[in-house]
């Protein structure tokens, strides 16, 4: 059973590599919001600078929990293969390993799941339909 176990690492990466480019995106959205702003223009509207660089810093927090989840997906795919090929008992080292990933990318969507509700707020704010609930 184990010895078939080192794929299972490897099947997570396409949807961890597919948040990770959708999130690259948004965050490269966010500095050209910013920094195309002239910096008179910027410094008037600090709020909305200041939310920005929210959605900024989660973008950053959100990618180092998704690179960190593919590096462990490789890490235990890695023990798995020495468990399996070389005799050498690792697997609860894959096992941790892998767990670990999983957290990291569930502490991604988290993260991702509140920006998304800041960004609704701020579509919100900017359309003048902002209520303070």
């Amino acid at each position: 059973m184990f010895a078939e176990s080192w794929f299972i690492p490897f099947a997570m990466l396409p949807g961890v590599s597919m948040l990770i480019m959708s999130t690259s995106i948004r965050l490269s959205n966010v500095h050209s919001r910013v920094m195309d702003m002239p910096k008179a223009e910027r410094l008037k509207q600090k709020g909305y600078v200041e939310h920005q660089l929210r959605r900024g810093h989660l973008f950053r927090n959100v990618l180092v929990c998704l690179y960190s989840a593919i590096a462990l997906f490789v890490i235990s795919a890695l023990f798995a293969y020495v468990n399996s090929n070389w005799g050498v008992d690792v697997a609860r080292f894959f096992e941790i390993t892998l767990f670990v990933a999983v957290l990291c990318v569930l502490a991604a969507a988290v993260q991702l799941i509140y920006e998304s509700f800041l960004a609704l707020r701020t579509i919100k704010k900017l359309c003048g339909f902002f209520e303070e609930n």
